[in-house]
């Protein structure tokens, strides 16, 4: 069993209210991990103590020095005034170097995820000019080109359209399946999530582990989580 993320034992607490309590889990390399939770149960808390952007009051997260790639949910107004063309803002995503002579292979590998993702006609345009969906393969490209071990998606369809998500799902298939990328990918598409993840996570301050679709779809579980047997399932926002 190859183990790249590991939490144990997590608790976090602010203002001394509880927002996570007592999480643990193990991700395993090629795992794609679908996590769901009500809005205020800790998801967006959760990724963030995974980050190192927040001090987890107590317990453990050893991430075995896997590069963790992150797209997060929002993409913050002001960016897309950045004048930068799409290329240079998918190169953004490598660490820059004093004395840079790889600056070709660079931008080949930036050339490769921006055809993965369809947009390689877009490489010299600017955010503002793009499309919420176009904008969001950009991002996915900047977080992808450094090649992480895991990479975490906060929402990534929210500002797509239905068949801009197709292909999406489809593009996240396959570097999950051929590349062995470790995605976890957080959102409220609970139809999508079924149908793409192999284990689910639903986070509400405790974890609920599921490590296959069949246990999660269980008409026990979603009762148990959504008050619900069945309709659930059929949620999507885009019906």
């Amino acid at each position: 069993m190859n183990i790249c993320l590991q939490i144990q034992n997590l608790n976090y607490q602010l203002n001394n209210q509880s927002i996570l309590e007592n999480i643990s889990f193990e991700v395993e390399k090629g795992d794609y991990i679908g996590l769901l939770g009500p809005n205020g149960g800790g998801k967006t808390t959760l990724i963030k103590v995974i980050l190192g952007i927040l001090e987890p009051t107590s317990g453990s997260v050893n991430t075995f020095n896997s590069k963790i790639g992150y797209l997060p949910q929002h993409l913050n107004s002001s960016g897309l005034d950045f004048p930068a063309t799409v290329l240079e803002i998918v190169l953004t995503g490598l660490k820059p170097r004093l004395l840079d002579f790889e600056y070709k292979k660079k931008r080949n590998l930036a050339f490769q995820f921006l055809e993965k993702l369809d947009i390689i006609e877009l490489k010299d345009k600017r955010l503002n000019q793009l499309s919420g969906g176009q904008r969001q393969r950009v991002l996915i490209a900047r977080s992808l080109i450094s090649q992480p071990d895991i990479i975490i998606l906060d929402e990534p369809t929210a500002p797509i359209d239905a068949k801009s998500q197709a292909k999406f799902y489809d593009f996240l298939r396959t570097m999950n399946s051929e590349n062995n990328l470790t995605i976890i990918l957080i959102s409220h598409d609970i139809s999508a999530i079924t149908k793409e993840v192999k284990k689910v996570f639903f986070l509400n301050q405790k974890l609920e582990c599921y490590h296959n679709i069949e246990e999660f779809n269980r008409p026990e579980n979603l009762q148990n989580l959504f008050g619900t047997s069945n309709t659930i399932l059929n949620h999507n926002h885009h019906h």
